[in-house]
């Protein structure tokens, strides 16, 4: 992390940190040229179709464009940077992205490259249906809950994890992604994105309702104590 630059805000989490586990049963060390070779060929195309507004989902093209003309707005006209990082996040093996703003005040994304291959191999091993489409939707509704931080928070780095900011963003995020994904376009969800929808549905969309709350503090339960 440099100097002078405080990182904050963490997003999908795998329910994995639910039941206790700190990192994927298969977390391993990968060569930055394994790194690199992933970063362009599976995450990129998300990151390319989302920052451009070009991914095969109108709402979400929609969505990301208004939430990056936001972003410009808010941080006097300074456009969004986003940062591959072939480490995993000081916070946690499981944290696969963080948005900040610099010390020269541009907001800024960072991936941890490892986190979303461990994610990635995971559901692969697990031979689950439509593995792939889940890791879609888990990539898509993460950078967009990342651009949901950057919206609304304020434009100085948080020093502490706040719950009641995630219970809200995660509100964002899983009512105009992860419901669109599902309902519209039949994407199948595992680990956290399930986790988080099942919530969403019981508490009937409301991110005040007890339910929602509790899910979410379940879910960042590790980063609350």
């Amino acid at each position: 992390m440099n100097r002078g630059l405080l990182k904050f805000f963490l997003i999908a989490i795998s329910s994995s940190l639910i039941f206790g586990q700190s990192s994927f049963p298969n977390s391993r060390t990968y060569s930055p040229q394994e790194q690199n070779s992933f970063f362009k060929e599976v995450i990129l195309p998300f990151l390319n179709g989302i920052t451009t507004h070009t991914s095969p989902y109108p709402e979400i093209n929609e969505r990301s464009k208004v939430q990056q003309k936001i972003i410009q707005n808010r941080f006097g006209g300074k456009h969004l940077r986003i940062e591959p990082h072939t480490t995993y996040a000081p916070q946690s093996s499981l944290t696969f992205a963080t948005s900040d703003v610099t010390t020269d005040g541009i907001p800024r994304i960072s991936i941890a490259i490892p986190a979303f291959m461990d994610q990635y191999f995971w559901l692969k091993t697990t031979n689950k249906p439509r593995w792939q489409e889940a890791f879609e939707v888990f990539v898509v509704a993460g950078i967009m809950h990342e651009l949901d931080h950057l919206t609304e928070t304020p434009k100085v780095n948080a020093k502490t994890f706040n719950v009641e900011v995630e219970i809200h963003i995660n509100a964002l995020t899983t009512q105009y992604v992860t419901s669109v994904l599902v309902e519209k376009y039949h994407k199948q969800v595992y680990l956290s994105d399930e986790f988080q929808y099942r919530a969403w549905i019981s508490a009937n969309r409301n991110e005040k309702s007890p339910i929602w709350r509790k899910a979410i503090k379940d879910l960042y339960a590790p980063l609350m104590k």
